[in-house]
Parts: C-alpha cells; sequence; structure tokens
C-alpha cells in the first residue's frame, strides 16, 4: 500500500469522525425521534458520511481489504480526541491504554514484509 491510499484511508476515517461528532451534536439538542433527520447538525452528518463512502469505495478498488479495513481502527483513536475537543468528554486512562494498544496494531498492520525487514536491518547494523 502506498502512503496515497493510507493517506485517503486516514481522511474517511476523519470524515467518519466528523460524521460521529455532528451527529452527536445534532442529538444532544433534542430527544430521539425521526424528525432529528432533518435538524442540521444530522444531514450535515449524512453528507460527511456520503464523501467518506465514495473515498472508500475508491480506496477499496486499489487496497487489499484485509489491509484497508482493519484501519479503520485508526477512526477510534480520532474519534477520542474529537469527543475530548469538541464534546468535551472525559479521557481516561483505560481510554489512553486502549489507544495505545490500538494503534500498536495500526503500526503493525500497516507494515508490510519489506518495512519489517528494513527495520530489524535498521536496529542490527551496529
Amino acid at each position: 500500500m502506498t502512503l496515497y491510499y493510507f493517506l485517503l484511508i486516514v481522511v474517511t476515517e476523519v470524515l467518519l469522525v466528523a460524521g460521529q461528532i455532528f451527529w452527536k451534536l445534532g442529538m444532544k439538542a433534542n430527544p430521539f425521534n425521526m424528525s432529528l433527520i432533518l435538524q442540521p447538525y444530522i444531514l450535515i452528518g449524512f453528507g460527511i458520511y456520503g464523501i467518506a463512502t465514495v473515498i472508500w469505495m475508491f480506496v477499496l478498488s486499489k487496497v487489499d481489504v484485509s489491509i484497508a479495513y482493519p484501519l479503520n481502527s485508526m477512526g477510534y483513536v480520532f474519534l477520542l480526541f474529537a469527543a475530548w475537543l469538541v464534546l468535551g468528554e472525559e479521557i481516561t486512562v483505560p481510554k489512553i491504554v486502549g489507544i495505545i494498544v490500538i494503534t500498536i496494531g495500526i503500526v503493525i498492520l500497516a507494515m508490510d514484509a519489506s518495512s519489517v525487514e528494513k527495520f530489524i536491518r535498521l536496529f542490527s547494523r551496529r
């Protein structure tokens, strides 16, 4: 996978997080009912999700789904910080530990065999 496609996945995840934040803002204003679908924050969230879906479809046409889909886990990391910044949600130690574990998994997934070999050679050249 090239950097270009990785960045497209990042953009997709950022858009999905933005959509979730808009939905949450829309849901905070009123109790749940079907008329909320026409609420501006909810509509903006739908629009953002639509854009993210188009980008995601393009990514899937170029990148193995076994690589691309697990990278969606970046969304959990982005959402934690977006919820803290925009919604004032608390960041707790268990959340931080979870994010660290997810980030380690993302790094491992993003590395292909040649990257691992280069990494090992870098530290074995003493």
